[in-house]
Formats: C-alpha cells, structure tokens, sequence
C-alpha cells in the first residue's frame, strides 16, 4: 500500500477514490496476509478524481496546460531546459506558463534538487494528463522529449531509452536501452540491468547483437543468484555464437554455465558442460577465453574429486592465461589450484596470495571475491587462524556485496559469522548474519542464498541451547537440499544436524545423517569433522569396534589432506576412543592437547 501512498501525496481522499476503484476492478486484494495491488503503471485513475483533476486544469490557460502536458511526458519531475527544448515555446511564455501553474498549486519547485526543477505536486495530476491525450499524440510527444534530452544530455540513456521507447521508436531507442543495461551491469545494479536486457531483446534481431544481450543478460541473472535462468539465457546465445563461428564467445559462455550448476548444486553438470564446451571448441585453440575455459575444468574436476585432473587444467589453463595478459583467469586458476588436495601448504598459500594480489592489482572483483574466500579457506583448514580466516572472509563479503552477488556475499559473510562463534563472539556471528537477511527480502533468488543463511542461522541457534528450534530448521532444509541437489549445503546441514540430534537422544538418526555428511563429504572436500562426531555417536551407542573403523578412515583422511581442521578432529577422534577403552593416561593427554592447541588460537567454542 506504498506505492498508492506516496502516488496521491496521502491524500485522504485520493486513496480511498484510488482504493474503491482497484478493489473493485478486482486489482486490489488481499491475500497471503498482505494486501495486493498492480504496479503504479497499471493503475488507473478513477473517473471521480479524474474529473476533479480536468476541472482544476480546465481554469489554466490553453498555453499553460500544453505547457503541463510536455512536462507530465517528461515525468513527474522535469526541467526547464527539456521542456522549454521539447515544448518549441518562448523562453518568457513557458516562464508565465509555470508560474501560473504554481500558483494553482499544481507543480512546485523540486526539493533538494538544485538547478531549474520542477515537480508536480501529486503524481496523478501527470498522470491524468498523460492519459488525456490520444496514443498517437502521446507518442509523438515522447519523440519530441527524447529529442529534446538527446541534444541536451546524449549520455542520459535511461531517459532516452525510456521516451523513445514509449514513442514506438525501437530503431532510436535500442542502442540507449542497451547501453542503459550495461552502464547497471556495470554498478552491479543488476535488477535495473535484468529489465533494459530484456526489453532491448524485444527489439533486437537475430544476429550477433541478440548473442551479446543473452550473455549479458545471463551475467546479471547469475550474480542475482538465478542460476537456471542464467544457463538458458547462455545456451541461447551459445547457439547464435556457433553459427557465425565465434568460438572464443562459445567457450567463455561454457564456463560461465558451468560455474552457474555449481553454484546451483551440480558440480557433476558442471563438469559435463565443461567437457561438452572442449568438445565445441576446435581442437588447438590458444586464447584468453579457452584459458578460462581449462581453469573451470579444472576447478569442476576438483568438485568432481579428481583431483589431478584438476591440477593439470588449472596449470594449462595458468599458463596459456600468462601468455594473452589475462589477469582475470591467472587469478581463477592460482585460486582453485591453492586449495587442491596434495598441494604443499606453502604451494598453496603462495598460490593464493599470488591471486589475491594479481585480481585486486587488475581491479577484476569477482576474481579478487574468489582468491580472498579461498584464502579463509586455507587459514581455517590448513592453520587454524579464525582470526585471519575471518578477516578474509569479511574482505571477500565486501567484493561480492559490490558487484550485487547475493549468493556469493551470503557465503562468505555467514561463514565470517562462523568464525566469530568458534571464537566465541556470539553477538558479532549474530549481527554478521542479520546483514544478510536484511538483504533477502528485496533480492530475488534461487533459493540458494536462503538456504546458505538458515544453516548459519541455525547454527547459532545450536550454539546457543535452542535446540529444538535448531533442529526444525535443520531438516526443512535438508529436504530442500537434497531436493535441489545442493551438495555443500547438505555437507553443512548433516555436521549440524547429526550432532544435535545425538545430544537430544535420537542416536539412530543421527548416525544416519553423519554417514550421509561424510559420504558427500569425500564428494565435496575431504573433511574429518563428520566423522569426528560419527565416533561420539556410536560410542554413544557403544559401538566401539565400529568407532575405531571410522577413527582409522580418519587417519588416512589427514593424509590426503594434512592441516589443522583435520589433524584436530583426527586427535579428538583418538581422545574419545581411548577414554571409551578405559586407557584413561592416553585420553587425559589428547585432551590436554587439545585444549593447548585450541586456546592458543582462540577457538572458544
């Protein structure tokens, strides 16, 4: 009900005029617990307030009112120089035109507005003059205001993309609307770029230009977390690159796609549409675009758990990178090669760095978001410094908050939320998270960044003793991760989940939920924390043979992949085992070792 607020000013009586007539044209609903209404465009005047409206017009001067008609197809706001330009009238006329206008009260001096702007005092007066005129007049005059603003301001190509659109004029109003599309694109406005893509491809034909709009449309649906969306658009214009044979375009789409299924939960269909886009693209080729192409094979077989696959297309991919100056896919590929499993720590934190540096040199943000994530990554897993691993994670937050990357900012702001609790900042993991959710509402998305946010969520929940609330939310999305197929996620969700459910007595359950974390986790990454709390449920249970299997997993775990995250669970693992053996001497030492290590860094919880 806002929007019909501000539209009549809070006139008492305009609303309920505006408001008696939506309701019953059936436009004005409620439903779901909230009134519904149509946009503002749709809205139609009542024929009350209409008529209230021509009767004040009518007293003004025929002058006056074409004055006002010019003005209210410009908009609700407008300038003297536009109108005066698009109007053809004399300087001094349009001056007493206003100023009788004024004094009607129908337009006013634009607040906080500096220069010669003007607006009307209630946005249904330019409303009901823009509807009194026939469409055929109504276009000619939107030709003459994009016109008029195109002499004046030939880079404002919102406006002119809007009037010369609304004049019918598609051959002038193309171009604006595009480059409209990537002037928001490029301040990560990616709403605002979504509707100048999709109305310039309403327009446009079949060539090359509807290739480019497709892919630029696709861009901005994934950074809106509209994964499937995204690869649509792709596919199309995929099909318009190959039939003119730009295979540089095709391969860059490819990989693109193919990090929208990750990011979607499917790092299988991800690796398919890499091989299906080598397959595409002549054997041989040498450029920036297949550079970045074998980088996101490589990235996709390492979620694919091949992982020397995957070094041996991140160093191509690094090297043809290198050769055709592209910092952008250097920085991808140092990224993904630094958290490879078997890659020497110093390797891979020279790797990352490396890319860190070289992305925020270069100034490619999306790359810079990347390295810096990973680097939180390295500092958690291989280190254990939450400290650094947070400060990385909040670096990445910010990057991914610039450029509009709902998805990606959830990810990293919530797990930063994560380490504040591991180091025992319960109101700062909170205040972290409730950034997040501040954002959801007006952000539409797959879904995906709801889910990221409600694991974290709930994990302060569990944290906090609100267990049965915790354990609610933990299996509403498990289902819906399991459903859509996002496997981190459900990695995420089933260390939560079985743990929580051992601590309230559904031992069973439990059991089941961590076997299913750590099978996806030798799918995902290799991690021992599933299997860590997999041995207090089963010494719960007292399956000691069965705790010791899974201990033994845990030791050749750690040495695929050594680090503190691993190492750590490894020695708790044995702690538990051996006070469940009664060997008391051992137990009382892994536990003090434990405790050193873990105080030492800081890790609280």
């Amino acid at each position: 009900m806002d929007g019909i607020y501000q539209e009549t000013e809070g006139n008492p009586f305009f609303i309920e005029e505006v408001c008696k007539t939506l309701v019953e044209s059936g436009k004005l609903y409620f439903e779901e617990g909230r009134w519904q209404r149509p946009s503002m465009a749709e809205m139609e005047i009542p024929q009350s307030l209409r008529l209230a409206i021509q009767m004040r017009l009518g007293k003004l001067s025929p002058s006056t009112q074409e004055t006002l008609l010019v003005a209210a197809v410009i908009g609700r706001e407008f300038d003297f120089e536009t109108l005066l330009k698009a109007s053809n009238s004399d300087e001094e006329d349009l001056i007493t035109a206003l100023e009788e206008a004024e004094r009607a009260q129908l337009i006013q001096e634009a607040r906080g507005k500096e220069g010669e702007v003007f607006s009307f005092v209630h946005a249904l007066v330019s409303m009901s003059l823009r509807k009194s005129v026939s469409v055929l007049r109504r276009h000619r005059l939107h030709r003459r205001v994009g016109e008029a603003i195109q002499a004046l301001r030939a880079d404002d190509y919102e406006a002119l993309a809007y009037h010369y659109s609304q004049a019918g004029d598609e051959e002038r109003a193309f171009p604006f609307t595009l480059q409209a599309g990537k002037r928001a694109a490029a301040a990560y406005a990616n709403q605002e770029a979504e509707g100048y893509y999709r109305a310039a491809l309403e327009m446009a034909g079949p060539g090359p230009e509807r290739g480019e709009l497709l892919s630029e449309l696709g861009r901005v649906l994934a950074r809106l977390g509209r994964f499937p969306e995204a690869i649509q658009a792709w596919r199309e214009a995929i099909t318009l690159y190959m039939e003119i044979g730009d295979h540089d375009k095709v391969a860059w789409l490819y990989a693109r796609m193919a990090r929208a299924a990750w990011w979607g939960g499917g790092p299988t269909e991800g690796l398919k549409l890499c091989q299906e886009g080598l397959s595409a693209v002549p054997a041989g080729s040498d450029s920036a675009a297949m550079a970045y192409l074998l980088q996101e094979t490589g990235r996709a077989y390492q979620f694919n758990n091949q992982t020397d696959q995957a070094l041996l297309f991140c160093q191509r991919a690094l090297t043809m990178a290198r050769q055709h100056g592209d910092q952008a896919t250097q920085a991808e590929a140092l990224t993904t090669i630094g958290t490879i499993p078997g890659i020497d720590a110093d390797q891979a934190l020279q790797a990352l760095e490396e890319a860190v540096q070289i992305a925020e040199t270069a100034g490619v943000i999306n790359q810079a978001g990347r390295a810096h994530h990973n680097l939180g990554w390295f500092y958690h897993i291989k280190i254990g410094d939450s400290l650094q691993a947070r400060w990385h994670y909040r670096r990445a937050a910010e990057i991914d908050r610039q450029r509009g990357a709902l998805a990606d900012f959830v990810f990293s702001q919530s797990t930063a939320a994560y380490h504040s609790l591991l180091l025992g900042e319960t109101q700062l993991a909170q205040a972290f998270l409730q950034e997040c959710r501040q954002l959801l509402p007006d952000s539409p998305t797959s879904g995906k960044a709801e889910i990221i946010l409600e694991i974290w969520e709930t994990t302060v929940l569990q944290f906090t003793g609100q267990l049965g609330r915790a354990k609610d939310i933990f299996e509403k999305n498990r289902k819906e991760a399991l459903a859509k197929g996002y496997l981190e996620d459900l990695l995420y969700i089933d260390r939560g989940l079985g743990p929580l459910l051992n601590v309230i007595g559904e031992t069973e359950k439990a059991e089941d939920i961590l076997k299913e974390g750590i099978q996806v986790g030798e799918f995902v990454y290799v991690d021992n924390r599933s299997r860590n709390a997999l041995i207090e449920v089963l010494l719960c249970q007292g399956k000691v043979e069965e705790a010791r299997t899974v201990q033994e997993e845990a030791e050749k775990a750690a040495a695929v992949v050594p680090g503190f995250i691993n190492q750590t669970f490894l020695t708790w693992g044995e702690a538990r085992l051996a006070a469940a053996e009664r060997r008391w001497d051992v137990a009382l030492e892994k536990y003090a070792q434990l405790s050193e290590t873990l105080e030492a860094r800081g890790l609280r919880l």
